[in-house]
């Protein structure tokens, strides 16, 4: 049985509280019965059957607006905030050089999709292209991202590992940070499901203040907006880079204080 995360302030939310009873539960039976890209093979049929309401498909459309896309004949729809939310990135990160991501991107590109962010689509029609799915060094190598879009260079992996900015180790560390403030929330995830996401900050931000800015997310107090098992997250993280690069200064004085500033995951 599969397991996927939902999100417990939906029902806060304008465009779930305007659905009606119907299109909620229906909402719902969507992002369960989706495949894990986000696509929905079309069986209203079933569903209908299995919820106990008839539905009717252009009705459907029509309440779910842009969070929904249909795909060829409408045989298929996809859900393109389904894969932001279950992976922590958004399409445009995700990444071939990670077997899941590259399994995701594959189930898109069988799917049709033409809508997504231009770098997703370049690697959907341009498979022979994207990097190998083997294991690599760091997350970093091999990485289809923006500046090697404009290069388009032909680059062994030794040399783009010589470009990146940081080492497997220091990702390493970075990762460990995370684990650190997921920890301190109680947040059941795995840290190193955020590694590529981390690698990238480290890249952007530099090993020091990306392992400052991680610590530092645990020290945001949890507020009425703000639920820890809900909003933390590296995207966040990176949205308010200064923010927490300057409360893990604290964090990293406060673990010293208590016998060293290394942190577990």
């Amino acid at each position: 049985m599969a397991k996927r995360f939902t999100d417990t302030d939906k029902i806060k939310k304008r465009f779930w509280r305007a659905l009606p009873l119907e299109m909620k539960v229906l909402w719902d039976y969507l992002c369960l019965d989706c495949d894990h890209a986000g696509v929905w093979e079309v069986d209203f049929e079933t569903a209908s059957a299995r919820i106990g309401f008839n539905y009717d498909a252009k009705l459907a459309v029509a309440a779910f607006g842009d969070k929904i896309e249909v795909v060829g004949e409408g045989d298929k729809w996809f859900i393109p905030s389904f894969v932001e939310f279950q992976y922590n990135v958004s399409p445009e990160q995700l990444n071939p050089s990670n077997k899941v991501h590259a399994s995701v991107l594959e189930r898109l590109r069988k799917a049709g999709l033409k809508s997504l962010p231009r770098p997703v689509l370049s690697i959907l029609e341009n498979p022979l292209e994207a990097p190998s799915v083997a294991p690599l060094q760091a997350p970093c190598i091999g990485a289809k991202d923006k500046e090697k879009d404009k290069d388009k260079d032909s680059s062994s992996l030794e040399e783009r590992n010589a470009k990146c900015k940081v080492t497997p180790a220091e990702i390493s560390e970075c990762v460990q940070a995370w684990g650190h403030t997921l920890g301190s929330f109680g947040v059941p995830k795995d840290p190193r499901f955020d590694e590529v996401a981390i690698a990238r900050m480290a890249i952007k931000h530099g090993f020091e203040p990306t392992r400052m800015a991680l610590l530092g997310a645990a020290d945001e107090r949890p507020t009425e907006t703000f639920n820890p098992k809900d909003h933390v997250s590296v995207l966040r993280v990176e949205k308010h880079f200064q923010k927490f690069t300057n409360l893990g200064a604290k964090v990293l004085a406060r673990l010293h204080n208590e016998g060293g500033d290394r942190v577990e995951a």
